[in-house]
């Protein structure tokens, strides 16, 4: 008869280093609603188990004063059992917890734990803690990898009232771990004693992160120094090869009898491997720009160094999977934003989930109306994103800046300020962008962006309108072109057609000649429309920058207005306004210097 002599050896791969901790289960005494770990307790006879309302010892393992006690014992046992806890792979596993202990006899006393991975059939030998600390003391158990669910139990008896054997903060600790080769245990060899030649190979097999696994056998005929022998793969039957996956009682059927090598009356050592049988992880996606406080929309890129992988993405700081958006062109963030990333590619393991948080600091009370394309009764019209407050400019904030109120309807600081001139609208928004160290949008001739170096008059002849120049990519605060306060007036790209900004009823959105009172109103009292924006159709006129002109025909991108002329633009009713004056197409032109009770303004800034 061949007879084989194996010496087993296995390939052991020990954990790499812990990424983040998560306690999934945790139970502590004092009543807190983070407790999550149910548990069962014993009656103790005559004596006591339950809640102390004391501290002892002068020690408090954490917040609180009421502990689980297990005092007066009278030489009864007090056991607590915890509920068995699932262990899913991908995770090493811990269970910590607090204990205090005085005065117990080791003789006669104990305070112990044990634990099970069988959901309670069979118990781990007590474990004894000691037993007159005097003070909190933290036990941390590691739970073997291999292990997929756990029971504790913990236990205490003795006999006096001046013993102590307390717990408090119980808490399952698991920890993510990066990729890990696959680990074979419990690994058994046994030759066939029939005469066939057939040598039976047991392991239980265990990947961490769930990957599927290579197992590979080789043979070693020098005592180890080499592995240069491997069997015909004919030869070999049962778990062996590519695709297996974790768990026990794996068998492997060798047939040594019929490899063409004679292994008879020697020894043999033999190595089985396993390896991970899927690819590396996808590379981590990466943002550009990286995450951070803007005062302006950011464009944002997502790359992934690895080749051919497909990144899918979330902007509501969900988990990004395979069912979310597939990243293929650059995203918009206009406002504060939570993006994550993850990138996936056939057989290899998915990237780690990137994170980028994006605060973009939108001036207060500013929407963003984002770009789009509509109608304005002539031709269609693109225009491109921009910022515009939800209300029209208050007494109170015009004072701020200017350091006058000229309204009719004064002493309203929430009221549209009013008799306020094209001219002094201008000013208005060069003197709030300098103070608010934004780059002013308006020039005056030559004199530059700050007024205080204009030349005196430069706002008392009405002619001198078209000294004025606007720097469309400047920061700061500026009017509304025609055109952007039509678009935005009409609901921008969630317009539902309404006739008045907002709605068909002109009573729910506006205050105009017939609900009044002749006078104007707190802004934002009357409803929104369809972008939250408040009084486009009503309250007061307002001011945009264009030159008052026919709308010329054919598409438009941006138009800022007629070329030359005399007068500009006003849109949207007013307190004294007919209800036909009041809709989102009407047109009114006024001269530079014209100031009138009903003529106000609101602010817009550039997105991009």
């Amino acid at each position: 008869m061949k007879r084989l002599y194996l010496i087993l050896a296995i390939l052991i791969f020990a954990f790499s280093a812990l990424l983040f901790a998560e306690t999934i289960a945790y139970q502590g005494f004092e009543e807190d609603a983070a407790d999550t770990w149910n548990y069962t307790a014993n009656t103790v006879g005559s004596g006591y188990w339950g809640l102390m309302d004391a501290e002892f010892g002068g020690a408090v393992a954490h917040s609180g004063q009421q502990f689980w006690a297990s005092w007066l014992m009278g030489a009864n046992e007090g056991l607590i059992t915890f509920a068995n806890q699932e262990l899913p792979l991908g995770y090493v596993y811990s269970i910590s917890f607090q204990y205090y202990s005085r005065l117990l006899n080791p003789a006669t006393d104990y305070f112990r734990y044990s634990l099970s991975y069988d959901n309670g059939l069979s118990w781990s030998q007590w474990s004894e803690l000691l037993p007159d600390t005097q003070a909190w003391t933290e036990v941390l158990i590691e739970i073997p990898g291999y292990e997929r669910q756990v029971m504790l139990k913990v236990s205490t008896k003795h006999s006096s009232t001046g013993k102590y054997a307390h717990w408090d903060s119980f808490a399952l600790i698991r920890q993510e771990i990066p990729p890990q080769a696959p680990v074979i245990y419990n690994l058994q060899i046994a030759q066939r004693s029939d005469g066939s030649g057939l040598v039976d190979i047991y392991y239980d097999l265990l990947d961490v992160n769930d990957d599927l696994s290579t197992i590979s056998f080789l043979v070693s005929d020098d005592a180890g120094a080499t592995y240069a022998i491997a069997p015909d793969p004919i030869n070999l039957s049962g778990d062996i090869g590519a695709g297996l996956d974790s768990g026990t009682d794996k068998h492997i059927i060798w047939n040594v009898g019929a490899e063409t090598i004679s292994f008879e009356g020697d020894q043999y050592q033999f190595r089985l491997i396993a390896e991970d049988n899927s690819y590396p992880p996808v590379a981590t996606p990466v943002f550009t720009p990286i995450a951070g406080t803007y005062a302006l929309p950011q464009t944002v890129t997502i790359s992934c160094a690895t080749t051919n992988a497909t990144i899918h993405y979330s902007i509501d700081g969900s988990e990004p999977t395979e069912s979310s958006p597939v990243y293929s062109a650059p995203l918009t963030v206009g406002s504060t934003t939570t993006l994550k990333a993850k990138a996936y590619k056939e057989l290899w393991s998915a990237s780690e989930t990137a994170t980028a948080l994006y605060t973009i600091m939108m001036p207060e009370n500013f929407v963003l109306v984002e770009g789009g394309t509509f109608n304005n009764g002539t031709s269609n019209v693109t225009v491109s994103s921009f910022y515009m407050d939800k209300y029209e400019l208050t007494q109170a904030e015009y004072q701020a800046v200017m350091g006058t109120n000229p309204s009719n309807f004064g002493g309203n600081p929430n009221h549209p300020v009013e008799r306020v001139s094209w001219f002094n609208a201008i000013e208005y928004c060069n003197r709030r962008s300098l103070q608010e160290g934004l780059t002013p949008c308006y020039s005056y001739s030559s004199y530059g962006t700050n007024p205080d170096n204009w030349p005196s008059g430069w706002n008392t002849n009405r002619d001198n309108h078209i000294n004025v120049s606007c720097s469309w990519v400047a920061n700061g605060y500026r009017l509304p072109t025609e055109m952007e306060w039509m678009f935005a007036a009409k609901g921008g790209n969630q317009s539902q057609g309404y006739t008045y900004s907002g709605s068909n009823t002109i009573g729910n959105v506006a205050w105009y000649y017939s609900n009044s009172g002749s006078t104007t109103h707190t802004v934002g009292t009357k409803a929104p429309n369809e972008l939250g924006l408040y009084d486009l159709s009503g309250n007061v006129r307002e001011w945009t920058w264009d030159i008052y002109g026919s709308y010329p025909s054919g598409t438009q991108t941006n138009p800022t207005g007629a070329n030359s002329g005399s007068d500009r633009v006003g849109r949207g009713g007013g307190w004294s306004s007919n209800a036909n004056y009041c809709t989102v197409s009407h047109r009114h032109n006024f001269n530079a210097t014209y100031c009138y009770s009903l003529m106000g303004f609101r602010c817009v800034r550039v997105s991009f």
